[in-house]
C-alpha cells in the first residue's frame, strides 16, 4: 500500500500541476493584499482643533515636547490651514529649552510632510521667540535652516524684518547685514525701517562711511525699486571687509595673549633662579 501510494503521489503531483496551467486562475483573496493608501483626512471641526490648543501647551507643561510636535505633524495630515493650528505656542514652548532638538524635529517634518506645509508661520514664531529670549545664535540657525538648498522655500519679508530688526536690537550688525543681504538678493526691498535700523546700528560700531553708503543704496532701492545688484555688491563688499578686519583683530588678541603669557612665564623663571641663588647663597 505504501509502496502504491509512493508510486502514485509523483503522478498525482504531475496531474495537479497541469491543471493549475489548464483551469483559469483563481480569484485571489484580498486578505492578503495590501491595504489600500489612507486618502486625505477631511478637516478638523472645531472641537478637535480646541482640544488640540488644548492639549499642546499642556504637553510642552510636562515636558513631552515630542508628543506635541508629533500631535501637531499628525493634525497636519488633514485638510485644516496650518494657521490655525497652535504654531506659534509650540514656537514658544520649545524656544525655551536649553536645545534646539524638539524645534528641529518639527522643522524636519514640516520639510518631509507630503503636503508640503509652509515652515513660515513657525519660522517667525521661533525666530521672534528666541530674539526675546536674547538667544541670537538659535534664532541665526533657523534663519540658515530656510536658506538651506533642501528648504520647502526661502524666507519672506516678514521673516527678513524679524532676523534683521533682532540682530540689530542686540547690536550683532555682522550677522544682520548678512540676513540683509540674502533679503535684497532675494529681491525684497528691506524699507524704511530696516534700512534706518540698520543705519543706526553701524553708527554704534563707528562704521560712518559704511553706514552713509548702505543708507543710499538702500533708500534707492525703496524708492525706485531698483540697484538691487548694486546694493547687493555693497553688502557683500562691506560684510567681506568687516570679516577680514574681524580675523586680523583675533590674530592679534591671540599674539597679545601669547606675548603676555611669555612675559609671566619670564617674570616666574626669573623669580625662580633668583630664589634658588638665594637658597645657595645661604
Amino acid at each position: 500500500m505504501r509502496r502504491a501510494w509512493a508510486a502514485g503521489q509523483p503522478l498525482l503531483v504531475h496531474r495537479s500541476a497541469m491543471g493549475r496551467r489548464l483551469m483559469p486562475h483563481a480569484p485571489i483573496s484580498t486578505s492578503t493584499l495590501p491595504p489600500p493608501p489612507l486618502k486625505p483626512s477631511a478637516a478638523l471641526t472645531e472641537d478637535e482643533i480646541a482640544e488640540i490648543r488644548s492639549l499642546v501647551p499642556r504637553l510642552c507643561d510636562a515636558g513631552r515636547h515630542d508628543a506635541a510636535v508629533r500631535l501637531l505633524t499628525t493634525a497636519l495630515f488633514t485638510d485644516t490651514p496650518i494657521d490655525v493650528l497652535p504654531i506659534a505656542v509650540l514656537a514658544e514652548r520649545v524656544s525655551s529649552l536649553p536645545d534646539m532638538v524638539a524645534a528641529m524635529s518639527f522643522l524636519t517634518a514640516l520639510r518631509c510632510h507630503p503636503r508640503c506645509h509652509s515652515p513660515l508661520p513657525f519660522c517667525s514664531a521661533l525666530i521672534s521667540s528666541y530674539f526675546r529670549g536674547r538667544r541670537f545664535k538659535d534664532a541665526a540657525k533657523v534663519l540658515s535652516w530656510l536658506l538651506r538648498p533642501d528648504s520647502p522655500c526661502r524666507p519672506d519679508a516678514a521673516v527678513y524684518g524679524i532676523a534683521v530688526e533682532g540682530f540689530c536690537k542686540l547690536q550683532r550688525m555682522l550677522a544682520a547685514l548678512r540676513a540683509m543681504k540674502e533679503m535684497v538678493a532675494d529681491g525684497i526691498s528691506p524699507g524704511s525701517e530696516l534700512r534706518v535700523s540698520v543705519y543706526m546700528g553701524l553708527l554704534r560700531e563707528a562704521r560712518i562711511d559704511e553706514a552713509r553708503e548702505l543708507d543710499a543704496a538702500l533708500k534707492a532701492v525703496e524708492e525706485g525699486g531698483e540697484g538691487f545688484d548694486s546694493a547687493l555688491e555693497l553688502l557683500d563688499r562691506i560684510i567681506r571687509e568687516w570679516e577680514e578686519s574681524t580675523h586680523v583683530d583675533l590674530q592679534l588678541l591671540t599674539d597679545g595673549r601669547l606675548i603676555q603669557n611669555a612675559e609671566c612665564l619670564l617674570v616666574m623663571i626669573t623669580g625662580t633662579q633668583r630664589l634658588f641663588l638665594k637658597v645657595m647663597d645661604n
